[in-house]
């Protein structure tokens, strides 16, 4: 001891400065600015720093100074120049590291297709991922020339006989037509009745002899074959051929039964593919004739 510091140490001994006894464990000798006195390192902080809780102590510039806690869920960060309490930016490529497992809520994966591969039900080319009862499930390619329909409860893969049965019915005969609003159902007709079109739609009616016409007019083209009345003579047989002005359309073998207005109304020339069939009065003048001219 040099003789200043023994001086000093008198000094205080003689003056009541310094405890007359040697303090705890892991205590230090610290100064109230009038007595020193033996105090724990957490005491020595509190009465430097302050006593907050959470509070952390760091090197600022230009000596050690306290910073108080973040807020909940920041976490400690090295700012440019100081630790500060923030969140964590995860665009910056050094603020995080390592690959995060499936198992903690991550893929495993640390590219877009193979981490969307590593949760996707998914397992072979052409499967699609549905919503199923509690989970996302996969659901495999359908076969060809099925279609991605519904049940009611999920998309499933149906033929298109299965859809047309399911929304339009299964009734042998049906046909599908398009109504006001939508496409729907036509049942088959009855016996003999034709498919006739009217103002604004299509139905199953009774053939023209029951009063629902059928085409008369002279614009039959080439090649139309049409069930005639020959109003000329009786000697055909068939291959014989006539000019339109002697033909009229007909439904059947009745003097009733030719279509009205038709009379000398058609054009071209035509040729007898039939012959003749006798009509209710014993004469042969209906056939079928086509159109050559």
């Amino acid at each position: 001891m040099s003789q200043k510091q023994a001086q000093l140490l008198a000094s205080a001994i003689g003056g009541g400065g310094l405890p007359s006894v040697i303090g705890a464990d892991n205590t230090l000798l610290t100064s109230t600015g009038a007595v020193a006195q033996w105090e724990t390192l957490s005491s020595l902080i509190d009465a430097v720093f302050g006593s907050t809780r959470g509070m952390m102590l760091r090197r600022g510039a230009s000596a050690w100074e306290a910073f108080a806690k973040g807020t909940q869920y920041q976490a400690l960060t090295g700012g440019a120049t100081d630790p500060t309490w923030a969140a964590i930016d995860v665009s910056q490529a050094s603020a995080i590291t390592g690959t995060l497992g499936i198992g903690n809520g991550g893929t495993g994966q640390t590219t877009a297709n193979p981490a969307f591969n590593a949760l996707a039900p998914t397992t072979t080319r052409g499967d699609l991922i549905r919503r199923g009862a509690s989970v996302n499930e996969r659901v495999a390619l359908g076969a060809t020339g099925t279609i991605l329909g519904s049940d009611g409860t999920d998309p499933i893969w149906r033929t298109l006989t299965a859809i047309l049965d399911a929304v339009i019915g299964s009734s042998q005969g049906t046909i599908i037509k398009r109504g006001a609003s939508s496409w729907e159902a036509l049942a088959k007709g009855t016996s003999t009745y034709v498919l006739t079109a009217g103002a604004s739609d299509i139905s199953w009616a009774a053939p023209a002899s029951s009063g629902q016409p059928i085409p008369t007019s002279s614009s039959y083209a080439v090649g139309s074959l049409v069930f005639m009345y020959y109003s000329s003579v009786t000697a055909v047989t068939n291959g014989s051929t006539a000019g339109g002005g002697n033909l009229e359309p007909a439904v059947g073998t009745a003097a009733a039964d030719i279509l009205a207005g038709s009379a000398a109304t058609q054009s071209g020339t035509w040729l007898n593919v039939s012959g003749q069939t006798q009509d209710n009065n014993g004469t042969y003048r209906y056939g079928y004739w086509v159109r050559t001219v």
